[in-house]
């Protein structure tokens, strides 16, 4: 509030050069709080009292490795693979169909496809479906939404799936 403020304040013209925060000291306060990103910088003094900044990457955890490792979202992405015999039809042509998550979206499928079995699609597309209203007993319900999403591969490339 000192920019709104009418009084104004007074500066002591003979303050010690030890008391003030040297620039280096600036930024490491800065580092501290900003411990969030993946890299830091860090300063430094040199001898001729100019300060130099590097970019020093922060150590990877345990956590990063893992997720490295693991399959990324895809397994988020798709929910099943529909085996029916009009799907089953479709495969001999190419196109495969998935179950997907109601928020799911077209590159999130593709990459998903790409991450599990390899093959990068030629092209998706979506069908939506609307919950039925059904009747349970006295009361009137609603089955849940649906969507499906129908995988466009190339010739020549085949995803099995394993029956349990």
């Amino acid at each position: 509030m000192l920019f709104f403020s009418k009084k104004k304040i007074k500066t002591d013209s003979k303050v010690d050069k030890k008391t003030q925060p040297k620039r280096g000291d600036l930024a490491v306060t800065s580092k501290t709080k900003r411990q969030s990103t993946k890299i830091k910088k860090k300063t430094q003094t040199t001898n001729s009292g100019s300060v130099v900044s590097k970019k020093v990457p922060q150590k990877s955890t345990q956590k990063d490795k893992i997720l490295k490792h693991a399959t990324g979202l895809a397994y988020l992405s798709l929910t099943r693979p529909i085996i029916t015999e009009k799907a089953m039809v479709l495969q001999e042509q190419g196109v495969y169909t998935f179950e997907v998550p109601i928020n799911a979206n077209k590159i999130m499928i593709k990459k998903a496809i790409k991450e599990l079995y390899g093959f990068m699609p030629v092209r998706v597309n979506i069908i939506k479906s609307k919950g039925k209203r059904k009747r349970y007993g006295k009361s009137m319900g609603i089955t849940k939404k649906r969507k499906k999403a129908l995988v466009y591969l190339k010739k020549g490339e085949k995803i099995e799936f394993s029956k349990k």
